[in-house]
């Protein structure tokens, strides 16, 4: 597989920002922001939510406030449902990495370098990969594939999956063999996210209750 992706319930999006506007983390950066912001009842183009001063904009015109501790208040005593939201705050407001949120709270699958991660690896999360990569093969006219191994990278084990594409592609899931790996790699000259303040965290978390 050339380019580079997320698997969104068995969707491909294009997310190589060498070649587009749109990577990995501007992506889920942008999706967990306007979920957040649709939990208050906002509805306009998310297109340039990456951006932390239009979210933050949209905040203030939405609710009347933009501080972290003040939207998870917010959350808390205006929505019905609001604890993914409260579990996504701090990626939205970037002391946590949003990538790595959209694959453990939203079950995005990262297609990059020619591997896939994924928080878990279940039957659900097979046929999502199973869907994505075969409109990635279909969308590159690269069918040649079918009989390379695909790694998969499994975070909440730190190992990888190996399975040969067209056994994926049929459902075909064999016991597959394991070793351990090194799941999370940044996309080199995007930036690094703001270090984690353990204040703002822990106003999210302590949102959740018990």
């Amino acid at each position: 597989m050339r380019g580079e992706y997320w698997i969104v319930d068995g969707n491909a999006w294009f997310a190589d920002g060498t070649y587009g506007d749109t990577d990995h983390r501007t992506h889920a950066l942008q999706h967990i922001r306007n979920l957040i912001l649709s939990e208050f009842g906002w509805d306009e183009d998310p297109d340039q939510l990456c951006d932390f001063s239009v979210f933050r904009e949209a905040l203030v015109d939405t609710i009347g406030c933009s501080s972290l501790p003040d939207v998870l208040e917010r959350l808390q005593t205006d929505c019905s449902n609001p604890e993914q939201a409260i579990r996504l705050l701090s990626a939205a407001f970037e002391y946590s990495e949003p990538r790595e949120a959209a694959m453990r709270e939203l079950g995005w699958k990262w297609v990059k370098n020619g591997w896939v991660g994924t928080q878990y690896l279940t039957g659900n999360d097979f046929s999502q990969i199973a869907k994505g990569i075969d409109h990635i093969l279909e969308e590159e006219d690269n069918e040649g594939l079918l009989n390379e191994e695909l790694e998969i990278r499994i975070a909440s084990t730190e190992r990888s999956y190996y399975i040969k594409i067209d056994d994926l592609l049929h459902h075909r899931f064999p016991a597959g063999s394991t070793t351990p790996t090194a799941v999370y790699a940044p996309e080199p000259g995007y930036g690094v996210a703001q270090a984690i303040d353990r204040r703002q965290l822990h106003f999210c978390y302590a949102g959740l209750g018990d």
